[in-house]
């Protein structure tokens, strides 16, 4: 994997990455402060993603302000100029699926195909906590007020998560999945990451009660029977630290580690995503969150869709309805979580490779690479 630096609209220094395949070129819209590790490895595309303003290696915006939607949108086309591509597949995950369609309906010229996973076109918020009988209101409510409350306490969160010791991962090699992540937490002292933090008292301060309770990512995620981070799993915005076990040498991911890649590259990654600045992650979580839902209706090229059925993050309604009018969308519906990418992987290669294939489909018959579809087709004016 490589990475350098480019410029978007604004002059903001974003920092951009690509795999090494020879396969057609994807642009992956990643979940919020992702690293590659969190993705399945995708030997057949070359893959060109970035890391979101502020977060690793890409500079925070001189105006603050400048971390809406079209900022991001405007960084998805710098990495796709930078890359001297001019179309392709574009996959989006959690809050990237955001970005992801709306690139697809702002540049339909630059976008193929579109590949949405575990997120929703917009009004995040609303989508948090799907379960029946919760109206739109009140998951917006909890989903703005635990961010809220989460970046108050981003001082707290990097003393503890700078800090935390980054485990061997050498020593969780054997490890099978994230069902096995209470061996992880254990070793590498996350059992006990609520209590020193404080996060379990944060419920009390937001005045939403038991976050976790409300969520239920804790139980969705495999991790209810984790002392401490229970809580912390269950939390919006922060369920990603579920995706350490993956980190720890559960499997390869974009960057090419494995659970036999040397040590240093898997607790490098690790590493990096708890470096974060929690404050200002959890501020651009409520920027783009808060961004309203996108009419896809005006999508028109090939579209898949993969909602997890046991997604708190991210409703089913809003994951699939959205596309329900477009008659090119392919949508599954699977025994998953927001996490979908890091529980089933072959499953999103799979699928990638199918849209892959739709959309060159759809090329070669718009332009007639294959001739007239049927004898009575006419030729182009």
């Amino acid at each position: 994997m490589r990475e350098h630096d480019v410029f978007s609209a604004d002059g903001t220094r974003i920092r951009v990455w690509r795999t090494k395949a020879d396969g057609p070129d994807v642009l992956l819209s990643p979940g919020l402060g992702a690293v590659p590790t969190l993705w399945p490895e995708l030997p057949a595309a070359r893959v060109h993603s970035w890391y979101h303003r502020g977060t690793m290696a890409s500079d925070r915006p001189a105006d603050p302000g400048r971390i809406r939607l079209d900022d991001h949108v405007a960084d998805a086309v710098a990495v796709l100029d930078a890359g001297g591509v001019e179309r392709c597949v574009v996959m989006g995950w959690s809050m990237g699926v955001t970005v992801a369609a709306a690139l697809a309906l702002r540049h339909p010229e630059r976008v193929s195909g579109l590949m949405l996973v575990a997120g929703v076109p917009g009004d995040a918020f609303g989508s948090v906590l799907g379960l029946p009988g919760v109206p739109v209101e009140l998951r917006r409510l909890i989903g703005v007020s635990g961010v809220t409350a989460l970046k108050a306490a981003g001082p707290l969160l990097d003393a503890v998560l700078h800090r935390l010791p980054v485990p061997d991962p050498g020593r969780f090699a054997g490890l099978a999945g994230l069902g096995r992540l209470a061996s992880l937490a254990e070793l590498s002292g996350l059992g006990r990451l609520a209590e020193l933090s404080g996060l379990g008292r944060l419920s009390e301060l937001s005045g939403l009660g038991r976050l976790s309770e409300l969520s239920g990512l804790g139980r969705a995620a495999g991790l209810a029977d984790l002392p401490g981070l229970r809580r912390l799993a269950g939390l919006p915005g922060l369920g990603g630290l579920a995706a350490l076990g993956r980190l720890a040498g559960l499997g390869g991911g974009l960057d090419g580690s494995s659970a036999a890649a040397p040590a240093g590259s898997l607790a490098g990654s690790l590493r990096r995503y708890l470096q974060h600045d929690w404050r200002w992650y959890f501020t651009l979580a409520l920027a783009l969150g808060r961004s309203p839902r996108l009419d896809l209706t005006g999508v028109t090229c090939p579209t898949t869709v993969l909602a997890g059925r046991y997604d708190l993050l991210a409703s089913t309604d809003g994951v699939v309805g959205p596309v329900a009018g477009l008659p090119q969308a392919r949508v599954r519906l699977l025994p998953n979580t927001h996490f979908l990418p890091l529980e089933d992987p072959q499953l999103v290669a799979d699928e990638l490779d199918l849209l892959l294939d739709r959309a060159d489909a759809v090329h070669r018959a718009v332009h007639e690479l294959d001739g007239p579809l049927t004898s009575r087709s006419r030729p182009r004016a």
